[in-house]
């Protein structure tokens, strides 16, 4: 059962194509279908949880879809929805599958999901998660990894139902025990050390400045062992910028930083937020920010 999930980095983009899928007689449902201040609503429903709506719950929280008791089948009514999203992380994906009315049900696990997702991973030891669910998040961490599924940065529209069907069946088969699968969680693990090492660019006060092809705003120790207390960096393969604090400083709002510098289109949370995610920016862009972020924090 393949759903339509639309995404793209664009508002204006996602925006008609939804808009045109009302227009042929679709529902539509969006998931985290934000773009800074703007949001793309849908018809059926809307899961959204940044920015001016941080106060929602996560969307992986929602509950399954019920079919009992409904006039057609999940099928036919699949059949007759399109969703959106604008990017696709496990928030996301918990979010359509409870939609789908196929998220697997252990609260714990999309409660562990919920926090990482506002707090960061960095904060792990103090969700009071169980070392099971744990070790799921990091199994699952492992193969988002190596099956990323991103928007192009030109903004265009790619249909992603089938990354979410691969990503159900992986995350299925990591709730069911797969050995393998959970060794790939301990190996995404001690494979973080390598990453802060291959990432580290310098220091700007309390700031740590990265660079890579992977998210690295969870990697507030620097190679040498100093702790910071925020991240500036740039994912290579989107030529996104993010910055991060480490934990909730008064004064310093990420979100507020990447709204005076990208404007509306930059979106995120107090503690974690990002430029546009139609990308193409560089080093300039993030030691902008980060030199911003020093003098806050310098305060």
């Amino acid at each position: 059962m393949t759903p339509v999930v639309f995404m793209s980095a664009s508002y204006q983009v996602l925006n008609a194509a939804l808009t045109a899928s009302v227009m042929l007689g679709y529902g539509t449902i969006t998931v985290e279908a934000e773009y800074g201040d703007h949001l793309v609503e849908g018809t059926q429903e809307t899961l959204a949880h940044h920015g001016p709506r941080s106060g929602n719950p996560a969307p992986c929280l929602k509950e399954n879809m019920e079919w009992r008791g409904l006039t057609m089948s999940r099928e036919k009514w699949l059949g007759e929805i399109v969703f959106g999203v604008s990017h696709l992380d496990l928030d996301t994906l918990g979010g359509i599958l409870a939609e789908m009315g196929m998220k697997p049900e252990i609260n714990s696990f999309w409660e562990l999901a919920a926090f990482v997702d506002i707090n960061g991973y960095h904060k792990l030891s103090q969700s009071g998660a169980s070392k099971e669910d744990i070790a799921m998040l990091n199994a699952y961490l492992a193969w988002a990894e190596n099956n990323r599924e991103y928007a192009p940065r030109d903004g265009s529209l790619v249909s992603v139902g089938e990354w979410v069907v691969r990503a159900e069946e992986a995350l299925s088969a990591i709730i069911d025990g797969s050995e393998k699968m959970l060794q790939d969680g301990v190996d995404f693990v001690l494979g973080r050390d390598k990453l802060s090492k291959e990432s580290f660019v310098e220091m700007i006060g309390d700031v740590i400045v990265r660079k890579h092809n992977r998210f690295t705003n969870d990697l507030y120790v620097s190679p040498d062992g100093v702790i910071g207390k925020a991240v500036a960096a740039l994912k290579t393969d989107t030529s996104e910028v993010t910055i991060s604090l480490a934990n909730e400083t008064k004064g310093v709002s990420c979100i507020a930083i990447m709204q005076e510098y990208f404007g509306k289109d930059a979106g995120g949370h107090e503690g974690i937020a990002g430029g546009p995610r139609t990308g193409g920016y560089g080093m300039d862009e993030v030691y902008d920010v980060a030199r911003t972020l020093h003098g806050l924090l310098k305060g």
